[in-house]
């Protein structure tokens, strides 16, 4: 789980569904054993799509057959973190941690749900347990966590850039922390390091308007007029009609 819900970053997939693998199961009959795997299937297919409501029911009676089942609480966590149920996540985290207290990942998630809950230190304790854990497969999920919890507690600029890097050396292409990189560096009024960080984005998203929009303001603050009009130009002809278009169309019109 990543703290910021990147609503922008839905096209290339997001990046919550970070499920664990292994799970502590308890021996069922036949017929109950069939039933918690159609379950869990729906609940898993729901929440691929993207439809945490239509998960809950599915997860929630998989549970029902095996309430100590990390991956089952793991899942729940999400889903109750999708629909705002944020206390109801953080119960189930707290679960899932008493059961794998190790684990890099479910340490990461219970961050995310304390963090949630305005509870900054634990959830710190939680994301640097999480990077202790070698077998942690997205350590840049918990160090871009990190940059977000010391953004949100005013922690200053230098440890949240210094978590951002950490992150980006784990994963050069992690879009989040690329786009925190960004708004740091636009807040410094350092537009050269920002158009920098867009255009790596860029690289990943091209056709995603709000990186489009981001790397065309830059381009205007820095006066780079003409490399802002072509990316304007972009931005209205895939989307003339949306708001990011409406706006660049704007931009383009009074720029003449």
């Amino acid at each position: 789980m990543i703290y910021k819900n990147y609503r922008f970053y839905r096209g290339i997939g997001w990046f919550l569904l970070a499920i664990l693998a292994s799970c502590q199961t308890v021996p069922q009959p036949e017929a109950n054993l069939e039933d918690f795997k159609i379950q869990l299937d729906k609940g898993e297919a729901y929440l691929a799509k993207g439809n945490a409501v239509m998960a809950l029911p599915s997860l929630n009676n998989a549970l029902k057959y095996q309430p100590n089942n990390v991956k089952i609480l793991t899942l729940l966590g999400i889903a109750y973190d999708q629909t705002d149920r944020h206390a109801q996540s953080l119960a189930v985290m707290k679960k899932a941690h008493e059961l794998k207290p190790e684990d890099g990942q479910i340490n990461n998630n219970l961050g995310v749900s304390l963090m949630r809950m305005g509870e900054l230190d634990t959830a710190e304790i939680h994301f640097k347990s999480a990077l202790t854990d070698l077998t942690y497969a997205t350590p840049e999920d918990a160090w871009l966590n990190l940059a977000l919890l010391y953004k949100r507690r005013g922690d200053g600029t230098k440890k949240m850039v210094e978590a951002l890097d950490n992150a980006l050396k784990y994963k050069p292409s992690h879009l989040p922390a690329i786009m925190e990189l960004a708004d740091v560096y636009n807040k410094q009024q350092q537009y050269e390091l920002e158009i920098k960080m867009l255009l790596e984005a860029q690289n990943l998203a091209p056709d995603n308007l709000t990186i489009m929009k981001k790397l065309a303001d830059s381009y205007i603050q820095s006066e780079n007029f003409q490399q802002a009009r072509s990316i304007l130009k972009k931005i209205v002809a895939q989307s003339p009609l949306s708001e990011i278009g409406k706006w660049a169309a704007s931009q383009l019109a009074t720029s003449k």
